[in-house]
């Protein structure tokens, strides 16, 4: 038996899609609205970040000139699944990032696996491991020409 409802689950995935719609549109209070505001984590290649005002501050940078500036994310293969309480669930996604300057694929092979914690404003993220272009060797570098010629 799941301790997760339909709309749960619904919500969860609701609750992925607008961060990632907020990270392309560099929308910083956005992104940060989809996190828990105490007892959160967050570890990826940029480094580790132990309360929101630090991921504030690390993402906002990223955003506005830094490694997400310019960039769309592709998250796939997203399994929600339950997390030991109602209160809780893990997301476990692959994504992948695009340049929006040239559309090329600039990073695949990417997994994030979230915690999230309901609230009383709704679903947040808690905690997000994330690991980045796993398998960077095999990067692909897709051009719309290159697909779809004129």
């Amino acid at each position: 038996m799941t301790l997760l409802s339909a709309n749960d689950r619904f919500e969860i995935l609701d609750l992925c899609s607008r961060y990632n719609r907020c990270l392309d549109n560099a929308d910083e209070e956005g992104v940060m609205d989809c996190w828990a505001r105490s007892g959160i984590t967050f570890e990826s290649p940029g480094g580790k970040f132990t309360n929101w005002e630090q991921l504030r501050k690390h993402l906002g940078k990223e955003l506005h000139g830094g490694s997400l500036s310019g960039k769309r994310m592709v998250m796939f293969n997203m399994v929600v699944s339950d997390g030991g309480s109602i209160d809780h669930a893990i997301v476990d996604s692959e994504y992948l990032v695009i340049n929006t300057s040239d559309h090329q694929i600039i990073e695949t092979g990417s997994f994030k696996q979230d915690k999230v914690t309901r609230t009383s404003m709704g679903w947040r993220f808690q905690n997000r491991v994330q690991k980045a272009d796993v398998v960077a060797q095999t990067r692909p570098i897709h051009r719309p020409a290159e697909v779809h010629p004129s």
